[in-house]
């Protein structure tokens, strides 16, 4: 756009939008070899003012989350003392001024996986470090602290019951590789100050109450169809270094409102074929819906890939898939990359879009009409491209779209009617 000349986001970088669309929070890393030198920076949209603040930033962060007010911005970041724990620290830095302070640190040896600003508090998601031995100490289990930032003081500790991190896995692919990750889905609904917690090794369901530091459940709302009737033939990824590690992982988003819960998500798993050798086998979950006052089951169709991004007025859901094969030595490969759209209530599909690569939401506008995806596309395990597409959710129809060569894409709205 003419008078708005580019602005560099350094190597690569964390970034937020305020509330307005008014102001861009980032966190800028210099060089491609560490995360070390970072600096923090406030963007004044209107008049395209990027001014560079006097704090630096020497480990990765969280992603930044602004408060409702829009006055003061949080993360988290690993901190390394004098002995050999690592732990996490919860930054704040305030808009107006400028200046960024610790607020507090978690027990050591809990890393910090995403940070949520409620009413007047901030929660802090944080899991196990390192390989997880379960030795029945508390600290094993991933852990949500309630943080009050105006005392400096975690105000509830919620210790969840599911597993999350690395754990040994007695049908590793490899003896120097007897692991399994393990990622539950996590919907949080800050209005209501409730987390809803997707077990990634079951279909159980948990809320969490961050007011008042409960959890109900085990919620297992009943499945309509078997598992099998949507088990894939599969693949994805290059293969080339990547250790085979197998893995589960639920993806959970709940609506504006809290009325609805979505969770979806992929179980791999590396087994010896007659061939000797080690290959992924893939089954994706379920996409359901579900009733968070009852908990019980609205809808189940076939399973998404991606993460779950539902419209902020809860009519259109969109998610990525893709087709898996396993006959290759080592992780699958995927192909057949597909961006669906689907009604909000019932999760039917309305439209389909086929992408070059696996589809990432970048925002939603205001008023729930247009979404922003991106995705990159790799040939021959080289950057090739990146697509930014404006998909239209009333018309179920692509508006726009820009393909950059040898880029990656995102996508900042800040004015979004």
């Amino acid at each position: 756009m003419p008078g708005y000349a580019p602005i560099s986001f350094e190597h690569h970088y964390q970034a937020a939008v305020h509330p307005s669309g008014g102001t861009i929070a980032a966190v800028m890393w210099p060089g491609g070899n560490g995360n070390y030198g970072a600096t923090v920076h406030l963007i004044d949209t209107a008049r395209w003012i990027d001014r560079t603040l006097d704090t630096k930033i020497d480990a990765y962060t969280t992603a930044l989350r602004f408060d409702a007010t829009g006055a003061a911005v949080y993360w988290a970041q690993p901190v390394t003392g004098a002995s050999t724990e690592t732990t996490t620290a919860l930054w704040k830095l305030d808009v107006a001024s400028g200046s960024a302070r610790e607020v507090l640190r978690l027990p050591a040896n809990l890393y910090a996986r995403d940070v949520q600003t409620l009413k007047g508090r901030v929660a802090v998601y944080a899991e196990p470090g390192g390989n997880v031995l379960i030795d029945g100490q508390r600290r094993d289990a991933p852990t949500v602290f309630v943080v009050d930032p105006a005392s400096a003081r975690i105000v509830a500790t919620i210790p969840l019951p599911v597993r999350a991190g690395q754990y040994q896995d007695p049908a590793a692919a490899t003896a120097d590789e007897p692991w399994r990750q393990i990622a539950p889905g996590l919907a949080w609904d800050g209005p209501r100050s409730r987390l809803f917690v997707a077990d990634a090794e079951s279909e159980r369901i948990f809320r969490v109450d961050l007011d008042a530091g409960t959890i109900a459940g085990p919620f297992e709302p009943k499945p309509r169809r078997s598992l099998a009737d949507v088990l894939w033939a599969l693949l994805g990824g290059t293969t080339a270094q990547a250790k085979m590690q197998s893995s589960d992982r639920q993806q959970a988003t709940v609506s504006a409102d809290g009325t609805r819960l979505y969770i979806s998500g992929v179980r791999s798993t590396f087994a010896k074929g007659q061939d000797g050798k080690y290959h992924e086998q893939l089954v994706p979950l379920d996409l359901r819906v579900i009733d968070t006052a009852g908990m019980v089951e609205l809808a189940r169709t076939a399973a998404a890939s991606t993460a779950l991004w539902l419209a902020p007025d809860g009519s259109s859901l969109l998610y990525g898939s893709e087709r898996w094969d396993s006959t290759a030595e080592g992780y699958a490969t995927r192909s057949e990359w597909t961006l669906h759209l689907a009604d909000g209530a019932s999760a039917r599909e309305r439209a389909s879009f086929p992408a070059g690569g696996t589809a990432w939401l970048a925002s939603f506008n205001r008023d729930s009409t247009i979404a922003y995806v991106s995705w990159t596309a790799i040939v021959g395990g080289t950057l090739a491209s990146a697509t930014l597409q404006a998909v239209d959710l009333r018309a179920g129809r692509i508006a726009a779209a820009r393909d950059m060569e040898r880029h990656v894409a995102d996508l900042l709205v800040v004015a979004p009617r």
